[in-house]
């Protein structure tokens, strides 16, 4: 038996003139009613859990809802679920019930994009969809995951990344796991390697997660300028953990000068099952992933552009967005405008070295690394990489990453390392990730622990 919990959203809703809005009307007999020849694809059980928008749901209702999936995992009978949600914040449901839940029953937790109102309502397809995934022998195991629009998303990688297309979710970092054609569930890869589920006693602590990157508000340097628009010193003590992409000396600075309770730094990581080392010939000697900004741009003449001037036999590579018509490059300095995610692990295994270069507020701040530098260690591909204060927190110096300051530093690793040393000092840093990715897991599972025992 399928048993699907509505809960409401944009696919119970239709236009309401008196109310001059969508409203949650539909309930779920209601629409199975309006998905012809969906009681044939199982025997089917309907729950009206809710019915109401996804941004009306809070801490406590998440809760609330993932123990209702917690108990129908474990009721007999029960061999598939699925959820009709808002799609606000429908991937923080996938990702919740991804992580502490019992994957061994297949939960697929679909929504829509239009309403029962509008041109092309997409809500009875994505649920036929849905029920078609969560009745299929081949998804068992698999947890979680995000049925839309014809395709399967591994509930802890999906991502909603457009705001109006039905073709709202992608996963960024993994891609689709499968998809529903003609009827019938076909999947095209596993979904990410998972552990035991993480067992939280509830969702009560408010945390505050502040990226420290610039051009955003509320983050480290506009509180210490004084300007806090977004997130004010009187925030931040109302918070039990403060977790900053910044660490060092901004932790102290957050707990002393604006009173967080516990300020903790949670630096980048990325999954070492989608960013591993790929055999491909060398294509470039060194190559840089990043778009244009000005505060960058002078490192990346000193460090990649002068030295391939400086070294014609050599290939280099550009790759990002927003690059401004004049600048100079060199004619043996391929530009490459875009790299999706999923492309990333190709264009690291492609290089010699990758050339990392640190946003200046980052800079400023000091221990603040960012993502490209977890994303090439991650693939085995040895980094060379502008300096700064706490660098050496993370990667060793010359033993897993390359240090330099200049041209001429540049073109020596270029030239001078021997090719059994190249391949080890990519290798060190890799092994260096899987250090500190598991020094992340421990500290959010030490963090969960201690708010279960408050």
């Amino acid at each position: 038996m399928i048993h699907i919990l509505f809960t409401g959203g944009t696919i119970s809703m239709q236009r309401d003139a008196d109310a001059g809005g969508n409203m949650p009307v539909h309930s779920g007999e209601a629409l199975m009613r309006l998905v012809p020849g969906v009681e044939r694809i199982a025997p089917l059980r309907i729950e009206d859990w809710a019915r109401m928008p996804a941004c009306h749901f809070d801490q406590a209702r998440l809760w609330a809802l993932r123990e209702r999936v917690r108990a129908l995992s474990a009721s007999d009978g029960v061999r598939g679920i699925v959820i009709t949600h808002g799609t606000d914040i429908l991937e923080e449901t996938a990702y919740l019930l991804d992580r502490t839940l019992d994957r061994r029953i297949p939960v697929a937790i679909t929504g829509a994009m239009r309403t029962s109102s509008d041109e092309g309502w997409d809500g009875p397809g994505n649920l036929r969809d849905a029920v078609t995934v969560a009745a299929s022998a081949a998804s068992a195991g698999r947890g979680a995951m995000v049925v839309f629009a014809g395709q399967v998303f591994a509930g802890r990688t999906a991502a909603k990344t457009h705001a109006t297309d039905p073709d709202a979710f992608s996963a960024p970092h993994g891609g689709p796991i499968g998809g529903v054609v003609d009827g019938e569930v076909r999947y095209s890869a596993e979904p990410p390697r998972a552990g035991a589920p993480l067992e939280p006693a509830s969702l009560h602590a408010r945390v505050a997660h502040v990226p420290s990157v610039v051009g955003d508000q509320g983050t480290m340097l506009e509180l210490a300028r004084g300007d806090h628009e977004y997130l004010s010193p009187e925030l931040i003590r109302g918070f039990d953990l403060y977790l900053s992409f910044a660490g060092g000396p901004s932790l102290t600075r957050l707990e002393r000068q604006f009173g967080a309770r516990r300020a903790r730094a949670l630096y980048c990581a990325v999954d070492p099952a989608i960013y591993r080392p790929l055999r491909l010939p060398r294509r470039f000697d060194l190559g840089y992933l990043g778009t244009w900004s000005a505060d960058r741009q002078p490192k990346l003449e000193q460090l990649l552009l002068e030295p391939a001037r400086r070294c014609p036999e050599g290939r280099f590579a550009v790759a990002g967005p927003q690059y401004p018509a004049d600048v100079a490059w060199p004619e043996n300095v391929g530009r490459i405008e875009h790299v999706p995610p999923h492309r990333h692990r190709a264009f690291y295994a492609g290089q010699r070295f990758t050339l990392n270069i640190t946003r200046a507020d980052m800079v400023a701040a000091g221990y603040s690394p960012s993502v490209r530098l977890f994303e090439a260690a991650a693939c085995g591909t040895p980094i060379i990489s502008d300096t700064w204060r706490g660098l050496d927190r993370f990667f060793t110096p010359a033993a897993e990453i390359l240090l330099s300051r200049n041209s001429g530093e540049t073109l020596a690793y270029l030239r001078e390392i021997p090719e059994a040393d190249r391949r080890d000092i990519g290798l060190r840093a890799r092994a260096k990730h899987m250090k500190l990715l598991m020094a992340v897991v421990l500290f959010i599972v030490s963090a969960l622990m201690f708010w279960r025992a408050l």
